[in-house]
């Protein structure tokens, strides 16, 4: 059983680009303070029907057990509960396995007999999500080694061991109880670290280059013998249609001023040619850190140690003593996690409560949290 003191927690709707079908709104026990919507898909794109069948039918239990709790199915006095599901595609990115969630609400109003006003979590269960865990947001280094959703992180766990995760993150409580026989979570080494912070700068300078407006002598030559003449050229067309109602004086002066300005914009284009030659000749300042990712690339080259940050100082350094303490070692999702041989199974379950709920809120969510039976829900993972 798990206890905690606890926050309010936000409803999350799934992620836009999911198709749902419609949930059905049913209210039932107490005056209808007890009420269901639960997702109804059957059918997920890109996903076998047994697959589908077979995550349903997880999700089916899991709600069975919440809905069996007198703790959720008798809301207290004056108070809402929602049982409510999604079925999405979500799990980490391309695990290619179905993912979902399974929670209990609290509406923060009873009105004419229906609760409404759905915005506070309760307890919620996520089921092959590992964006409960973390994401993009939480990353050390984001979309690394170019690869789009592949995250690193620094994380700081309160218990980690076969079988379950224990953290703390964005004011909630989170457990995952994960597949007993595969690590979730797993070290990147020191060498894949800092070869990614030596290729971030390099992706940056050369996207930088490439989004510069950098001018060359050929294109002042090209100004020259074409853009300068169709200027001209255009000047004079335009002139065709005034030129019998202005003396030779202003057209000369016209001209003049046209001819003006075509030099102007050919002085304009020398001077930038000139800037841009003062500024490659000055090169780019020194970076420090940058200097130290080279200098550690050589040390860390074909070594194995794990990357491992050291928390003082202003440039980002490892410890390479190959002892890392938690909360100093850089890890990601394993990309060999979840089985895509089975796309329906329940590989990871993550409970999730706030850390601190509201007066109204704490009552329902402590009941409700502390008579989880996680080694009941554990057992479901495989």
């Amino acid at each position: 059983m798990l206890a905690v003191a606890a926050l309010g927690l936000a409803a999350s709707l799934p992620a836009a680009g999911f198709a749902q079908d419609a949930r059905t709104y049913v209210a039932t026990g107490d005056g209808g303070r007890y009420v269901k919507l639960i997702d109804p898909k059957t059918r997920v794109v890109g996903y076998a029907p047994p697959a589908v069948q077979t995550f349903r039918g997880h999700v089916d239990r899991l709600l069975g057990q919440l809905d069996a709790m007198p703790e959720v199915n008798r809301p207290p006095s004056g108070l809402c509960h929602q049982l409510q599901s999604w079925i999405e595609v979500s799990g980490a990115p391309d695990a290619r396995v179905l993912g979902g969630e399974v929670g209990v609400m609290r509406p923060l109003q009873y009105l004419n007999g229906r609760c409404i006003k759905t915005n506070n979590g309760l307890v919620m269960i996520g089921l092959n999500r590992t964006s409960d865990i973390a994401g993009r947001n939480d990353a050390l280094v984001a979309d690394a080694e170019g690869r789009d959703g592949r995250h690193w992180f620094v994380l700081t766990p309160d218990v980690e061991r076969s079988g379950r995760l224990v953290l703390k993150r964005n004011q909630r409580l989170v457990v995952a109880l994960t597949r007993p026989d595969a690590p979730l979570l797993v070290p990147v080494s020191a060498e894949r670290y800092v070869t990614e912070r030596l290729r971030q700068p390099a992706v940056e300078t050369a996207a930088q280059a490439g989004s510069e407006d950098r001018i060359t002598e050929a294109d002042i030559e090209r100004w020259r013998r074409e853009e300068r003449p169709r200027r001209a050229a255009e000047m004079e067309a335009s002139l065709k249609d005034v030129a019998a109602s202005l003396t030779p004086q202003q057209l000369a002066e016209i001209r003049a001023a046209n001819a003006q300005g075509l030099e102007l914009a050919e002085q304009t284009l020398r001077d930038r040619l000139r800037l841009q030659a003062e500024a490659d000749a000055r090169g780019r300042p020194r970076d420090p850190q940058l200097d130290y990712w080279r200098r550690a690339a050589a040390e860390v080259r074909g070594s194995n140690l794990p990357a491992c940050l050291k928390l003082a100082g202003y440039v980002e350094t490892l410890d390479l003593s190959g002892a890392c303490p938690s909360g100093q070692q850089v890890v990601e999702f394993n990309p060999a996690y979840f089985d895509v041989g089975r796309p329906g199974d329940l590989q990871l379950l993550t409970l999730v409560t706030p850390l601190q709920a509201d007066s109204g809120s704490e009552p329902s969510r402590r009941a409700i949290w502390e008579a989880l039976d996680v080694e009941r829900l554990a057992a479901l993972v495989r």
